[in-house]
């Protein structure tokens, strides 16, 4: 008897509800989820992302970090995924918190709906969405917004790709194809993108030879097609910032999977738990060395279970699909190990691919693979095939835990060679004996619904095993959740009675500890300090600008530029900096470098038992005329005159390009910047120069009275105008041209994504009427 839709349905939201049970506790518990990139990047900048779309218009400009930087450009803040958009018109007012669980419960109907289409049951469908949305790597990228709207997002597109199996490829095909790439796109993560059409294609080929590749690629085209108005800008952005240039190999291979890190696929909490220390020593130890001597994982846990690792092995023999899944899973298990492996010899040579960072970001599809062989193995399973290969499994599995816990009670520290090696032993050895409970308890009870199978039968055992997954990974779920503590972020710098326009911090953090309270984690205790003294980008949702950028594209212009003053100043930089209207300088503990930066300035707030400190500093004004020009042909020129006038205390602005325009006194009678707007009315006795201390950057256009004007680099990173004497109003606006260009692709496809599900449409009418 067929299923009714509406249970059908209901099978796939209660496979979602499941899935999410172990956010919501720790929103139920009064915790927020949102930490590292979550809570530091995107956060702060979802009201600008709100207020955008809500006024339907595109954040184009965030003019808060590093003295402005292109905001839609970046991808990175999915600002057009459907989530984000729904999100902003539905529930303007709603947390990250939501956004997260909502993404975690997408990834478990999408893996599951595709887990069906492979041809796996209704029950084992339910194990692939569980399996995938509950597994560590999934629910640790909470950690990052954008990963996991990729990891979301990526199992609908994929089963897109490959099609319905019951119909054959159609308008209607490609239409959907093309939505599935396109929300992938917006999601914002390019590599997840190039690895789920690299699957889809493949599944698509397994279903229906190289006919099928025909329609699949159309929908690649045309989903890349509909979000041009995105990636057109984006591809036009790299090549002006640091992502333009050739990564070095120690960026490259930052955070690879490390081989060690293996045993965490089935023992939960090797590498720690989420968020809890920013110095842990079983990382140091079995991670290996990072730039920048990062001391924690990428990813804060790679959690699979057990059991689905089992149902994995059993998945691989029983169709085309499994083997295919199972050679891509060994693909990026290899592509995730890095330099290890010798991926990243082979593939960093690769257009745009040779761009991309942290390799362990690929155990999230790596994940996927492994639940959807497990949904098919579940079902070989309750075939009554596979058996022998379980117990095998099983066996297997008892070995390890031997071994285990044979490392956990042996006196293993001495045979260490180093105070690194004997402390990560010391840490590890607790985890071990903790963690091997999961996997114990799990595959014990993996081996009685086995028995139970064999003695009595019955349709029970798939809903059996799912169930014993949730629960294996709902145990688990701590070591990738960080349950973190809300409201820490939520005070702005306290910049005293600064009423000038705008404020701009500088933050010469140090390398000292900082003073976090001893009753919060390093990660929420960390976010505190940096909330309270403005680091990027925390102050930007309450429109305060911070001369540093966090975020994935800096201009090289600024980079350039910030290493010639720390090669040219050392310390001194931080008084540098103040040429460039830097307002505030906000200090943790009493270091030498922090006593050079707040030369000369006022105490404006000090944060009560704490070593933080906030000075109001001299600096040059937002808004300037300048008094005298010096001129420079080429933007190293520039930098170089403009390192030179520091050195001498010279005021004088440095302009690039042709003849330098003329100098003058003039009075800036007011001056007020929006989001992508500035305005300023000034007047002068004679021509000269007007400043204005935010960022040059490709697409902004001024006005004089209404009249086009040139916009002029000025001290290597700012804008400047000619200004004719007299009174005047200027008006810049932030407008790239590739927007617009993306956009009319965008429009051009969309019209052919809705003509192609007219014509389907219209079809399936015509089939409805012919079988009356």
């Amino acid at each position: 008897m067929a299923i009714p839709r509406s249970l059908q349905r209901a099978w796939l939201a209660a496979v979602a509800a499941v899935a999410v049970v172990p956010a919501v506790a720790v929103l139920a518990a009064g915790h927020t989820l949102a930490w590292r990139d979550t809570a530091r990047l995107h956060a702060p900048l979802r009201p600008l992302v709100v207020h955008a779309l809500r006024g339907l218009r595109l954040p184009l400009w965030n003019p808060h970090e590093a003295l402005g930087t292109p905001l839609f450009a970046q991808l990175l803040h999915g600002v057009l995924h459907p989530v984000s958009v729904l999100g902003a018109f539905l529930a303007p007012g709603v947390s990250i918190d939501a956004i997260l669980v909502v993404h975690i419960g997408l990834a478990a109907a999408g893996a599951a709906v595709l887990a069906r289409g492979l041809g796996a049951s209704r029950g084992a469908s339910a194990v692939a969405g569980l399996g995938y949305a509950m597994s560590g790597p999934v629910l640790g990228m909470t950690s990052n917004v954008t990963y996991l709207a990729a990891a979301g997002t990526a199992p609908w597109a994929i089963a897109a790709l490959r099609g319905r199996p019951s119909r054959p490829w159609g308008p209607a095909g490609v239409a959907l194809a093309a939505a599935g790439v396109a929300a992938l796109h917006f999601a914002g993560d390019p590599q997840w993108t190039a690895v789920a059409v690299a699957l889809g294609l493949a599944l698509a080929a397994e279903r229906g030879g190289a006919r099928a590749l025909f329609p699949a690629g159309a929908g690649v085209a045309l989903g890349t097609a509909l979000a041009a108005v995105q990636l057109w800008p984006a591809w036009v952005l790299v090549g002006v910032t640091n992502r333009g240039a050739a990564l070095e190999k120690a960026l490259r291979t930052q955070w690879s999977f490390s081989p060690s890190r293996s045993l965490e696929l089935a023992v939960p909490g090797v590498f720690g738990r989420a968020g809890v220390s920013a110095s842990d020593p079983v990382f140091r130890w079995l991670g290996g060395p990072t730039v920048h001597d990062e001391a924690m994982p990428f990813a804060p846990s790679v959690y699979l279970g057990g059991v689905l690792l089992a149902l994995a092995i059993l998945g691989i023999p029983g169709s085309r699909a499994g083997r295919v899944l199972a050679g891509a899973a060994g693909v990026l298990l290899w592509i995730a190990l890095g330099e290890v492996a010798g991926a990243d010899a082979v593939l960093h040579h690769l257009p745009v691919w040779g761009a991309f960072r942290y390799p362990e970001k690929l155990v999230v599809p790596l994940t996927l693979c492994v639940a959807i062989l497990a949904a098919l193995g579940a079902d070989r399973l309750a075939e009554g095939r596979g058996r022998r290969t379980a117990a095998a499994a099983l066996a297997v599995a008892a070995g390890c835990a031997a071994l285990g816990l044979l490392f956990t009670s042996a006196d293993v520290e001495r045979l260490a060679s180093s105070v690194t090696a004997r402390a990560g032993i010391a840490a590890l050895r607790p985890r071990l004996a903790m963690g091997f409970v999961n996997p114990a308890l799990a595959l014990a009870a993996l081996g009685g619904v086995l028995l139970a199978r064999v003695r009595r039968g019955g349709p029970w055992l798939v809903p059996a095993l799912a169930a014993l997954i949730a629960i294996e990974a709902a145990a688990a779920a701590p070591f990738a959740l960080h349950a973190g503590t809300p409201g820490l972020t939520d005070r702005p710098p306290d910049l005293g009675a600064f009423r000038g326009t705008p404020a701009r911090i500088a933050t010469p953090t140090g390398r000292d500890p900082y003073p976090v309270r001893a009753d919060l984690d390093d990660t929420d205790g960390i976010a505190e300090v940096e909330a309270l003294t403005g680091v990027a980008a925390y102050p930007a949702r309450f429109g305060i600008d911070q001369l540093d950028a966090y975020s994935a594209f800096t201009s090289r212009a600024f980079e350039d530029l910030g290493m010639a003053l720390a090669k040219e100043f050392g310390p001194e930089r931080w008084v540098a900096y103040r040429r460039y209207a830097v307002t505030h300088v906000a200090v943790v503990n009493a270091s030498p470098e922090a006593t050079i930066a707040i030369a000369g300035g006022r105490l404006a707030h000090a944060e009560a038992g704490r070593s933080i400190g906030v000075f109001e500093v001299p600096h040059r004004p937002w808004v300037t005329f300048a008094g005298a020009i010096i001129g420079a042909p080429t933007h190293a020129a520039a930098v170089a005159a403009t390192i030179g006038a520091l050195r001498r205390g010279d005021p004088s602005v440095v302009v690039e390009g042709g003849a330098p325009p003329p100098a003058g006194a003039g009075e800036v009678l007011s001056a007020a910047r929006g989001r992508e707007r500035v305005r300023v009315e000034a007047v002068s006795a004679a021509p000269g120069t007007l400043v204005v201390n935010d960022a040059f950057w490709p697409g902004w256009r001024a006005t004089l009275d209404g009249a086009d004007v040139p916009i002029l680099r000025a001290d290597a990173l700012v804008r400047a105008v000619p200004w004719p004497g007299g009174r005047h109003v200027l008006e810049m606006r932030y407008e790239p041209p590739e927007v617009k260009a993306g956009a009319l692709v965008s429009a051009a496809a969309l019209l052919a994504t809705l003509g192609l599900a007219l014509v389907a449409g219209i079809r399936a009418r015509r089939g409805r009427g012919g079988a009356r």
